[in-house]
C-alpha cells in the first residue's frame, strides 16, 4: 500500500548507512512513534471506540492505518504521526492516507457512508499549508486530530 518514495524515505529512516541518525535516535523515534498510537488508541478507547491496534500489531505491513476503532455503525481509519517539525507533513502523505483508507474499504467492504479517515498528530504545526487544504477540501471525510 505504500509509495515507492514512502518505502525509499522510511528505508533512509531506519537505515544503518544514515549517517544522520545514530542507532539511539532511531531506536528513540520509533518508541515515540509507539507510544503516540497507544495514546491515540486509548484516547479513542476512552470514547467508547474498540481498537485495533494495527501499527503496533503489523508494523510496516499495516497498510498505512495504524489504529481502527469502531462503535456501533462508525469505523474510524487513524494514522498516526508523532511529528512535531514545523511543516513536515505533506499533501503527498495525506493523499496516500486517503487511497490507503480507500483501499482497505474496498477490500474489507465497508460501507463509506459510515467511515472516517483521522491522521492524528501532536501538533498542527507539523502540516505544511498543502496538507491543511486537502482536510478543508475533505474534512466530511478526511480529518485531522490533535492528540497531545
Amino acid at each position: 500500500f505504500l509509495t515507492k518514495k514512502e518505502l525509499d524515505r522510511r528505508n533512509n529512516i531506519s537505515s544503518e548507512s544514515n549517517p544522520a541518525l545514530k542507532t539511539e535516535d532511531k531506536e528513540n523515534m520509533k518508541k515515540y512513534g509507539d507510544d503516540f498510537e497507544k495514546k491515540v488508541g486509548a484516547y479513542y478507547k476512552a470514547k467508547g471506540y474498540t481498537i485495533d491496534a494495527r501499527g503496533l500489531r503489523l508494523g510496516y505491513e499495516d497498510g498505512g492505518i495504524d489504529i481502527i476503532a469502531t462503535k456501533e455503525s462508525e469505523t474510524l481509519l487513524i494514522q498516526c504521526k508523532y511529528w512535531k517539525k514545523d511543516k513536515s507533513i505533506t499533501h503527498n502523505m495525506i493523499k496516500e492516507f486517503y487511497g490507503s483508507c480507500s483501499i482497505y474499504i474496498d477490500k474489507e467492504n465497508i460501507s463509506r457512508d459510515n467511515t472516517i479517515y483521522i491522521y492524528a498528530i501532536p501538533d498542527k504545526q507539523a502540516l505544511s499549508g498543502a496538507a491543511t487544504m486537502v482536510f478543508k477540501n475533505n474534512y466530511k471525510k478526511c480529518r485531522y486530530k490533535i492528540i497531545s
